[in-house]
């Protein structure tokens, strides 16, 4: 079966040939490889000029990831589809594994198989092989909502990827969770098998596709939360009495007050904690007993500010104790 892998670019010239050779060099014949260029200003359109007879380039005005990864998705024509962006690159024989261990599921079984993340930091040229907590698990819909697959991790079908309308380009960071969990809401199934699928690069950029100001992102990251806990609702999936899907969606809710809290976003992470204590009351406190108590004490602020001052002391010691031994 051919497989459609959409790769999206903005100014990542440096980075983009890596990412296609890792495509072409594959150990798969059927391979359809979709790039959309998302605006560039770099020398990005001219690297791409020269893999012209062995891909599809598509150009547009700088739209966004979520806009460009759909279209992408509109020009696929592979029963398979991986997304892939152009800063980071396939492990080596990804896609005959991931189809292959599709396939063997049962061609009539909705899922998506996911491997694990390769994440590589490029200021110190460091590469940490990472597995997914729940190896070889299939996930419950509460699992993708506290702790959905990367971007590249998981191989969809494009049918059911199409069912859900593809990416949403309301929300302006974490598409790949909010696309997930929609996903699994629609039935899809979440197949671990063990094995590095892709290498996820650290590094830091004004380039990122879905970079947006910390306010904006915040608010869409919670807004996408809210409609999947409506949805689910709806769905009769969320117990009055609360059950497993309900306490992973007040966490989640939590996790997004504190990150928006990390990224100057006060009133959102307000919002945040609010909407969490409502679905789930004080079970729904995402963190560490210390901080947890700090919390139940103090509140969110306050307790968020006490525990960025012990990681930043912390931090300090260990710098110093490095210094010392040298």
């Amino acid at each position: 079966m051919l497989c459609s892998v959409i790769i999206t670019n903005h100014n990542y010239a440096t980075y983009l040939e890596s990412c296609i050779q890792s495509v072409l060099e594959q150990d798969l014949n059927a391979i359809e490889i979709i790039v959309i260029d998302d605006g560039s200003t770099d020398v990005s359109r001219a690297i791409l000029s020269k893999y012209s007879d062995k891909i599809i380039i598509i150009e547009q005005e700088n739209l966004g990831a979520c806009i460009a990864r759909n279209r992408g998705l509109d020009e696929a024509n592979g029963h398979w589809v991986k997304f892939l962006d152009s800063d980071d690159w396939l492990e080596s024989n990804c896609l005959n594994r991931q189809i292959t261990q599709a396939i063997e599921l049962g061609r009539d079984r909705r899922c998506s198989i996911f491997g694990d993340v390769s994440w590589y930091w490029e200021k110190n040229e460091r590469t940490i092989h990472t597995r997914y907590p729940q190896e070889g698990a299939t996930l419950q819909v509460e699992d993708v909502v506290l702790n959905a697959p990367l971007t590249s991790a998981p191989l969809h079908s494009r049918e059911d990827l199409l069912e859900i309308g593809g990416f949403d380009g309301r929300v302006l960071r974490g598409q790949e969770h909010d696309l997930h969990v929609r996903m699994a809401l629609n039935g899809v199934e979440f197949v671990h098998r063990p094995g590095v699928a892709y290498f996820y690069r650290q590094h830091q950029s004004a380039n990122r596709i879905s970079e947006w100001s910390n306010t904006a992102s915040g608010r869409s990251m919670l807004d996408a939360t809210l409609r999947h806990i409506e949805r689910a609702e709806r769905m009769n999936l969320i117990s009055e009495g609360g059950n497993g899907l309900k306490l992973a969606f007040a966490k989640r809710l939590w996790r997004q007050g504190r990150e928006s809290l990390h990224r100057g976003a006060r009133e959102v992470g307000l919002d945040g904690f609010a909407e969490a204590k409502r679905l789930n009351g004080k079970e729904a406190v995402y963190g560490g007993s210390m901080y947890r108590v700090m919390q139940s004490f103090l509140g969110p602020l306050a307790a968020e500010r006490l525990s960025a001052f012990g990681r930043s002391a912390k931090s300090y010691v260990h710098q110093f104790h490095r210094s010392v031994r040298r």
